[in-house]
């Protein structure tokens, strides 16, 4: 690959990547390493994709990697007790209600602070699931938890989550 290539590549997916790793890490320095670190890796190790698609998935799947190690090894990613019970699907959970609807214009200022308020675990779920848009069961092979703990803590992360927000908005 020649240097034209490597800083299309750069310039196309380096923002999407660091937005990802600084949602699961919440650390700049550390998000900025990782994307770096999942460019690097792109470089020199991947096969040559020639579909934007895959190489946005290998690229994206590649940083939650790396991004979940990192917080493995900062020992900030601590697993659940395994033997939660079942919680239901987020479908049969109760709609959050009009409290949403009650924000302002910081709205999403006010989610994001709230979001890096959560335990990193539950954080890391929370941003898997929701704005990644990964599934519970590859949630739960990249983190190494039963596809029923990765359901639990995500229930419990956007509980924690809408808490957060509606004590920020005094709702």
């Amino acid at each position: 690959m020649d240097r034209t290539e490597a800083a299309v590549i750069f310039r196309t997916y380096a923002k999407k990547l660091y937005n990802t790793a600084l949602r699961i890490t919440a650390s700049v320095p550390d998000a900025e390493g990782i994307m770096q670190e999942t460019m690097i890796r792109y470089l020199t190790r991947a096969p040559r994709l020639d579909c934007e698609q895959k190489k946005y998935a290998w690229l994206r799947s590649t940083c939650v990697r790396l991004s979940i190690d990192w917080l493995r090894k900062t020992r900030k990613l601590v697993p659940i007790d395994s033997s939660v019970a079942d919680i239901p699907d987020e479908e049969t959970v109760a709609d959050d209600g009009p409290d949403w609807q009650k924000m302002g214009a910081d709205t999403v200022k006010d989610v994001m602070s709230a979001m890096e308020s959560l335990a990193p675990g539950y954080r890391t779920v929370l941003v898997l699931r929701l704005i990644e848009g990964y599934e519970y069961q590859e949630i739960a092979r990249m983190m190494h938890l039963s596809e029923s703990g990765v359901r639990s803590q995500y229930m419990r992360a956007r509980r924690r989550l809408a808490d957060a927000v509606r004590k920020m908005l005094d709702i």
